[in-house]
């Protein structure tokens, strides 16, 4: 025998996929002496995914009494000594281990440096820490003699803003202070001392670094000490750099802080996207968007309607954009707080208008617009209790999939789902959703008390994962039901924290699966060949993983062992899920009709084989030769007559005279066999009922005195 396997062969009999939440990955803490109080500040990811973080250290006291702090949240010991510098820098990899870190060191009694902000270089990876410091300072992390890592300010209680640049190894490599001046009289007569507080910043995708923050009196944005000198009285700005911090040019958002810039964010093109927030409610306008090119030349500038009546500010009216963010396809999402009724549609005609009566107690919002500041939606963090503060966002980043994370605190049942008003206790939680404002997942943040006594600080994304920072103040768990997620401190402590989820959607494709006997069933280049359940884990290029849970069931050979009985061939496999085909050997021909496990010849003979089939597993048997009957064919004519032919319902024989007949069968023009019946008894007359054949041409034969006669006949 012989078998023929179909070379690709899977029966998926059924496939279905259960998806799961964010999962938990890993989260660290750094532990310290009851006295202290340490604060995370800002926490960012670079392209291979190390992770940089600065920090500030203060004691309950407020003094140090020889503490130290230890910024290896591993088996090993970083300690810094919080009397020389109480502000750190830290490097961690990809899974939250300690590489480096150092804290800021006080060259004077009165120095004193504050990190309020860490960026990395998308270009070359250096990292660029932004804040303010007071006296003298020493901005070398690993070298105490460094005169180039010196800074001074003059009065040591008037602090300076810096642009401090740094290796991804913490090796300095440059700082830059922002100078300022006196003197500066304004318009109104009114003399304003220097003065510029960094706000934030951020890089294009070119490596030019864009800062923004407050201006007053004289200040030097060129951080060469080159004729950048801008004067004002109160003001927003925002300063663009080259890829050498060379100063490049100055937007500014108008005089007397009528617009504050929150936040900016560049697209995939370079261009700026500032977020405003207005001071004053003559200027009809509570929010704004300012799209700028690389150089802060003005692209549009769009503003939503100031609800404030006739001029005069309303306590139940506020509003606060806070977050700008920007996808890969140029959506522009911003979330902040709001109080009363706000319309953010940013045209100037067309109204889309949220409400929020709760108290007039601010809650969180979110809107998204297309990169032409279309309104897009939007929608209020709302609860269950509409007489309290519902929740504030307090971090927003973009994944790989342009699916947009949130952090969100609540201090009550809050509607995270902004669809479908899915309910969770009050807490902090991390969710995700999509470009249509659809609920991805979330996860909610408990501590073990069920308190709320934790807090989130910065929030990023790093391909699909989420990273977050903040503070504990009890013991808490990171996800429900994952024992590893769990962090128990002690009582009257507060540690701070940082941690990894992964974003996707985890995805489990269950597949039942099916192959024959001697096949083999490959995924992702792993071959199995037995029957069992396999969980196979797929790495995609967004970082996430498909998960297959494969349920495989190998086919047993099929006996195709064929009994040859005379004219007559039985396969031995009897099986309700086989299905039979006889073939022709002689012209590879299937016989049409000939689809039981027996078969019947005619009476010429020939050579068969049987194919069985079960699902898409074929096996076929060898070929067996059916010899010509030992009996002579004689027409049916010489010894009875058949009539009617053609025949509609029954056919009628009768014989010249009593005849001893063995047995009488029909079959179709192919030989098989369609009725058969065994008399071994004399008869004169038989009738046959035929009513039940298809119309066509058939063949009667009756076998007789050892004699086989047969007769075409016709049914209509």
């Amino acid at each position: 025998m012989y078998k023929n396997l179909l070379k690709l062969f899977l029966v998926l009999s059924l496939i279905h996929t259960t998806t799961f939440a964010q999962q938990f990955n890993w989260v660290k803490t750094l532990s310290h002496q009851p006295s202290l109080s340490p604060h995370l500040r800002e926490m960012v990811s670079d392209n291979q995914g190390s992770l940089y973080m600065i920090g500030l250290v203060t004691s309950w006291s407020g003094l140090f009494n020889g503490e130290t702090f230890d910024l290896n949240p591993g088996t090993g010991t970083t300690n810094i000594n919080l009397e020389a510098g109480t502000s750190y820098v830290a490097k961690y990899d990809s899974i939250g281990n300690f590489i480096w870190g150092s804290n800021y060191k006080n060259v004077t009694d009165l120095g004193h440096v504050t990190p309020n902000y860490i960026k990395v270089n998308p270009v070359n990876g250096d990292v660029y820490v932004l804040g303010y410091f007071s006296d003298t300072c020493n901005f070398d992390f690993f070298n105490n003699n460094n005169p180039a890592a010196i800074m001074t300010t003059p009065d040591y209680s008037v602090p300076q803003s810096f642009v401090a640049v740094y290796t991804s190894n913490g090796v300095f490599k440059s700082v830059h202070k922002y100078e300022i001046y006196s003197g500066y009289v304004h318009s109104d007569g009114q003399a304003y001392n220097g003065s510029f507080t960094i706000n934030g910043a951020e890089f294009d995708k070119n490596g030019r670094l864009v800062v923004f923050g407050n201006a007053i009196g004289y200040v030097n944005v060129d951080l060469y000490g080159g004729a950048g000198i801008y004067g004002s009285g109160y003001e927003s700005i925002v300063i663009y750099y080259d890829q050498n911090l060379n100063l490049s040019s100055l937007f500014t958002a108008g005089e007397n802080y009528a617009y504050t810039i929150m936040d900016l964010e560049p697209d995939q093109f370079n261009s700026w996207y500032l977020l405003l927030k207005s001071n004053h409610p003559q200027l009809d306008y509570e929010m704004g968007i300012i799209k700028t090119d690389t150089a802060g030349f003005i692209k549009w500038e769009k503003y939503t309607p100031m609800s404030y009546a006739a001029n005069v500010i309303i306590a139940s009216e506020y509003t606060a954009p806070e977050m700008i963010k920007i996808d890969s396809r140029n959506n522009v999402y911003v979330t902040g707080r709001f109080k009363g009724t706000l319309d953010l549609n940013l045209d100037p005609i067309a109204t889309n208008v949220i409400n929020n009566s709760a108290n007039n107690i601010p809650t969180g919002f979110i809107v998204r617009y297309d990169s032409a500041g279309t309104y897009k939606w939007a929608y209020k963090i709302s609860g269950q209790n509409a007489t309290g503060s519902v929740g504030t966002f307090m971090g927003m980043s973009v994944n790989n999939r342009d699916e947009l994370a949130l952090a969100l605190m609540s201090n009550q049942n809050a509607y995270i789902d902004f669809k479908q008003n899915t309910i969770d206790t009050s807490g902090s939680f991390i969710f995700i959703v999509d470009s249509m404002a659809n609920l991805v997942s979330y996860n909610a943040i408990r501590a073990t008390n069920n308190s709320s006594e934790y807090y989130i600080g910065s929030l990023s994304t790093y391909k699909n994962k989420i990273r977050f920072n903040g503070k504990l103040y009890d013991s808490t768990v990171f996800q429900q039901g994952v024992p590893s997620s769990v962090v128990n401190m002690p009582t009257n402590q507060s540690w701070t924290y940082f941690t990894e989820f992964n974003s996707c959607k985890w995805a489990v494709t269950h597949v039942n699966a099916s192959i024959c006997s001697g096949e083999s069933y490959v995924v992702n280049g792993q071959t199995f060949t037995q029957s069992g359940n396999y969980t196979i884990s797929i790495p995609l290029s967004s970082g996430c993983d498909s998960v297959i849970s494969l349920s495989l069931n190998v086919l047993p050979v099929i006996d195709t062992t064929v009994v040859v009985n005379a004219g007559t061939l039985q396969a031995v496999a009897n099986n309700p899920a086989y299905s039979y085909q006889w073939i022709d050997c002689n012209t590879n021909q299937e016989v049409a009709g000939a689809n039981s496990r027996t078969f019947t010849a005619s009476a010429q003979g020939g050579t068969y084989r049987v194919k069985i089939t079960n699902g898409n597993c074929v096996f076929e048997s060898g070929c067996h030769t059916i010899t010509p009957t030992s009996v002579k064919e004689v027409a049916l004519s010489n010894i009875a007559s058949v009539f009617p032919n053609p025949v509609n319902d029954k056919l009628g024989i009768v014989f010249n005279s009593t005849t001893y007949v063995s047995q009488i069968s029909i079959t179709n023009l192919a030989g098989i066999s369609l009725w058969e019946s065994k008399l071994n008894q004399s008869i004169k007359t038989k009738d046959i009922d035929v009513s039940t054949l298809p119309a066509g041409s058939y063949i009667i034969s009756i076998i007789a005195n050892d004699k086989q006669y047969i007769q075409k006949f016709a049914k209509y």
